[in-house]
């Protein structure tokens, strides 16, 4: 019995030493979390980074501060420069021409400048779009020794609608299908020969070969006009079975200079005397 007395004395007294060194330390340790507080500093940084009781989260805008501090310029301030003046409405001028612009960095950005840099004359690297080229333009003379070829200079400038014309035009003399614009190989030329043209698709040629109809419609028309006309008309009949006539005028200017052109060309259901007869009437009176 005494040793168990003993014994029990003993583990009472190791938990009274458990209990003393647990309250000494809770007792020390808001001195331990005060201690790194007083020499807390929001400004202070340790590591490069910003610290606090929370620390995390200022560590974060400091990183993002970072990143605005050491973000790179735009490239176009090497080609402008900041005016003196009123902060709150900077301006920037053109090194090249002088001509400012506004260049707040929320409200205006650097699209204006960037656009001006495209279209400044002063600026070595901008092409003018209106800049003619000259070029020989090759001419066939008949002389005693034959037909001689004889260059002329041309002044010739880049114009997209006369590029639209000319393929429509290469399309009609050539015979060749509207698709035929779509292959890869006249974009792979196109591309090579004019990097700014751009080829249309097969409807768009469609729409312009119709509109170079009606074009040639109203010149003929003017041509036309006031003069003495001699008709001829010529038919045949396709292997498929189909009967096709052409109507063409002939006559002689004040200038004794004699004049073709094919007024129309049809497809009708016969070749007898009235049906050709009608269709002269309804062309002459288009």
């Amino acid at each position: 019995m005494q040793v168990i007395m003993n014994m029990f004395a003993f583990g009472n007294l190791q938990m009274e030493n458990l209990q003393n060194q647990y309250a000494s330390s809770t007792s020390t340790t808001p001195t331990s979390t005060n201690a790194p507080a007083s020499n807390t500093n929001p400004t202070s940084t340790t590591a490069g980074f910003i610290m606090d009781s929370k620390g995390k989260q200022l560590q974060v805008l400091a990183s993002r501060k970072r990143n605005v501090d050491d973000k790179k310029k735009s490239q176009i301030w090497d080609h402008f420069t900041k005016l003196d003046g009123d902060p709150t409405t900077p301006r920037a001028e053109c090194n090249y021409c002088g001509k400012d612009y506004a260049c707040h960095t929320i409200i205006n950005g650097t699209s204006n400048m960037w656009s001006h840099l495209k279209v400044c004359k002063k600026f070595s690297f901008v092409v003018d779009k209106k800049q003619k080229i000259l070029v020989l333009e090759p001419n066939k003379v008949g002389g005693e020794l034959g037909d001689q070829s004889v260059g002329t200079l041309k002044a010739i400038g880049y114009d997209y609608d006369e590029c639209r014309k000319a393929l429509v035009k290469m399309v009609i003399i050539d015979e060749l299908p509207f698709n035929f614009v779509e292959g890869k190989g006249l974009g792979l030329f196109s591309r090579t020969l004019q990097l700014r043209f751009d080829v249309p698709s097969h409807f768009t040629v469609m729409r312009d070969c119709l509109k170079l109809y009606i074009e040639e419609k109203e010149r003929l028309k003017r041509a036309l006009k006031g003069q003495r006309l001699c008709l001829t008309t010529d038919t045949w009949t396709s292997i498929q079975n189909i009967n096709y006539m052409s109507l063409t005028a002939h006559w002689i200017d004040k200038e004794w200079n004699l004049h073709k052109r094919i007024l129309n060309f049809y497809q009708d259901s016969n070749h007898m005397g009235e049906t050709i007869g009608q269709v002269i009437e309804n062309c002459l009176l288009d």
